[in-house]
């Protein structure tokens, strides 16, 4: 496991949804102005941007390179059919 990875990240499909971080108030708007549904947001005021996106309707990743994303949770998400948008997103952790 990476050591910038928090302890209280959880990417499992029946989480509650939750956010922490000090810096989480300015990703959470964006993706809600994308119209992204999201079940945990973590983001460090050391550039870790972690999504959890697990047992969500998400089709479309392409909005996901609009964010600095560094650990992103897909379990659960059935309904993605191309993950080529993943190429240009600099992730050190990919839960599919």
């Amino acid at each position: 496991m990476n050591d910038t990875f928090p302890a209280f990240f959880h990417c499992h499909l029946d989480d509650e949804h939750g956010e922490t971080g000090s810096d989480s108030r300015g990703f959470r708007l964006r993706l809600n102005a994308m119209g992204i549904r999201y079940k945990g947001l973590y983001a460090g005021g050391d550039g870790a941007v972690f999504l959890n996106l697990s047992g969500t309707t998400i089709s479309d990743l392409s909005p996901l390179t609009a964010l600095p994303l560094t650990h992103l949770c897909l379990q659960g998400c059935y309904e993605i059919a191309d993950f080529s948008p993943l190429k240009s997103i600099s992730l050190i952790w990919l839960n599919l």
